[in-house]
Order: C-alpha cells, then structure tokens, then sequence
C-alpha cells in the first residue's frame, strides 16, 4: 500500500502524461485536480472517483475495515 502526504498544491505525475494534483479547500475538505490526455478521460474519471472515495472514508474517525467492507460489497 501506498500512503501520501501532501500539502496544498503538491502534485503526483503518473507515467509521462498525467498529473494529479491537490489542492486544500476548507476545513478538512480538499480537490483533486487530474490532468491527463483525451484518450483516458474514462479511466481518470473512475479514478478520480476511487480516490475521492478514499478521502472521504479516510477522513472518518472510527472507521474500521468491518465498515468499509460493508460499504464495498
């Protein structure tokens, strides 16, 4: 597994064409900016999807991995 921590306007660059980008908004909400070329747009969606999945379940305390199985079956 993969953990990052990032600040405001930090970015990832995935291969040679995509990057990914976060930015704080208020609180303990952020965006997630995904540059990448046309041909992928599907792809980026679905990801930007899981990630903002990801944040979302992350930043609930008290979560256990009981929760999230019952959120992802």
């Amino acid at each position: 597994m993969l953990s990052l921590q990032m600040t405001s306007g930090d970015y990832i660059t995935v291969g040679d064409n995509i990057i990914i980008q976060v930015f704080h908004d208020s609180g303990d909400h952020f965006q997630i900016s995904i540059d990448a070329p046309r041909e992928i747009d599907q792809r980026v969606r679905d990801v930007s999807k899981l990630i903002g999945y990801a944040l979302n379940l992350a930043l609930h305390d008290g979560l256990t991995v009981e929760d999230v199985d019952l959120l992802v079956n």
